[in-house]
């Protein structure tokens, strides 16, 4: 999941606006996987590259699977980078309710109920 994480968030300072401002980490955790997205503030987007080897989405996917991550475009015009990675066995969460947020750097509880980490 940190390589996930890392990579997402890389993409969001490295490939959109957000580039020396800031981008929204958020996570959930629920009984069977374990959901993650990064939130930039959007900017061109460059497609896949065809050198014939792996770059970063190329190992999301690998980690993912081809329907466990995507890109959602926001209202205001940012981009949200998503991923979704099941929960082995041995790993699965009990049956709460997901448990939402993560508590590093600057955290903010949003009216939907979702806790966002900012990194600025």
């Amino acid at each position: 999941m940190i390589l996930i994480v890392s990579e997402l968030a890389s993409n969001a300072v490295m490939h959109s606006a957000s580039q020396r401002q800031f981008f929204t980490v958020r996570a959930e955790v629920y009984p069977d996987h374990v959901r993650v997205e990064v939130e930039d503030l959007g900017g061109s987007w460059r497609g896949r590259h065809c050198d014939g080897r792996p770059h970063g989405l190329d190992v999301v996917e690998a980690f993912t699977g081809p329907d466990g991550w995507g890109v959602e475009t926001t209202t205001d015009g940012g981009r949200v980078v998503w991923a979704r990675l099941d929960l082995a066995a041995g790993e699965r969460a009990s049956s709460s309710p997901p448990h939402r947020g993560l508590h590093y750097g600057h955290h903010e509880e949003r009216p939907d109920d979702r806790s966002e980490l900012l990194w600025r």
